[in-house]
């Protein structure tokens, strides 16, 4: 199973989506995770790709996130090897391809609605759930405080 799933901030806007040899629609981004060790705080940064397939707009969605924005990433881990301009020896790179984006920004506007997988509609008839259970835990606030959070999915590949 290759399943990688990291909380983070966006280094940067994300790139603007570009069409590549295949006609793929892309967009590239990184985002940093930090940990503290020994109280010592380290930085990890993680470049990671989001393809436009079918009705799943991912590299759409990436490009509206914005420069130190809070995500929950979901993919795939994959090496890609590639020769620069240039040059003759072969180059390495990690990414993820990004399979979920879930923006956790409070102020996020909400994902136009789109297909979604099986998984995904699952998941979310168990958010719906909690919902309604966390509403009737409520019932003594009166002002609980707005959940906001915006999520784009693809389905899995076969």
């Amino acid at each position: 199973m290759n399943q990688v799933n990291i909380l983070g901030r966006l280094t940067k806007d994300p790139s603007e989506k570009r069409t590549v040899q295949n006609g793929g629609e892309v967009s590239s981004f990184s985002i940093a995770w930090n940990r503290t060790v020994n109280g010592e705080r380290e930085s990890h940064y993680f470049d990671c790709v989001a393809w436009n397939r079918g009705n799943y707009k991912l590299a759409d969605y990436a490009t509206e996130l914005k420069k130190g924005g809070r995500v929950l990433i979901g993919g795939e881990l994959r090496m890609r090897e590639y020769v620069p301009q240039g040059e003759t020896k072969k180059q390495r790179v990690y990414e993820i391809v990004v399979q979920s984006i879930d923006n956790l920004d409070r102020d996020a506007a909400p994902r136009p609605s789109e297909a979604t997988s099986i998984g995904a509609m699952h998941e979310a008839s168990h958010e719906v759930a909690a919902d309604v259970a966390d509403d009737a835990d409520d019932e003594a606030d009166p002002a609980p405080a707005p959940r906001s959070r915006s999520r784009a999915r693809a389905g899995s590949r076969a």
